[in-house]
């Protein structure tokens, strides 16, 4: 805080020894003229915010299809985690059902004899 506080009396103090207190020109002349620059920019930026250039649109498009590219794999991806889990389970199913069946199964001995 301490340095801003010398910071902004040192601006100050360029502007009040900078101006001619003897030919009538104000010290707060200076501060409008800096004041007025700095409403320049601010105005410029709200333009090119409102105006972007035709490299940020095409940047900007390129983002939208990276992202909606992006919500498709990641919609594609919890699809196949569903299925690879639906699968999973059928395959246990089908597991348990065959030891249960080999279980039920008569032994059958068969004589060569």
């Amino acid at each position: 805080m301490e340095a801003t506080d010398d910071a902004s009396t040192s601006i100050v103090d360029n502007i009040l020894s900078s101006s001619n207190v003897a030919t009538g020109v104000s010290p707060f002349k200076h501060g409008f003229i800096v004041f007025t620059t700095l409403e320049s920019n601010i105005q410029t930026t709200q333009m090119e915010i409102k105006n972007p250039k035709e490299m940020e649109i095409l940047l900007r498009q390129r983002l939208d299809q990276l992202t909606d590219h992006l919500i498709q794999k990641q919609a594609r991806v919890e699809a196949l985690s569903s299925e690879k889990a639906m699968l999973l389970f059928r395959i246990e199913v089908n597991f348990r059902i065959s030891i249960q069946s080999k279980k039920m199964m008569p032994k059958i001995t068969v004589n060569c004899h």
